[in-house]
């Protein structure tokens, strides 16, 4: 298992609960988006925000917000444009 940032370990040893179950069954949505990294997510509470009918589906393979190591990780707090 991959080893999250320090304050991702504190904020999920808080959390009631163990992690979703995989996605095993065919799912409708619109829109789908892929990645749960700040982006994805952010994306996420704008389509919602935007048209709250439709189901929004976030795939994530690791943990929402933990972005696999990537730049949602190692950004220190800053989004640029």
């Amino acid at each position: 298992m991959e080893q999250h940032p320090y304050w991702l370990s504190q904020a999920l040893s808080a959390e009631q609960g163990g992690p979703a179950p995989a996605l095993v069954s065919d799912k409708r949505a619109q829109p789908c988006i892929h990645g749960g990294d700040f982006t994805g997510l952010w994306t996420a509470i704008l389509a919602k925000r935007a048209r709250p009918e439709p189901d929004v589906l976030v795939l994530e393979a690791d943990v929402c917000g933990g972005g696999g190591g990537g730049a949602s990780v190692r950004n220190g707090g800053c989004a640029l444009t």
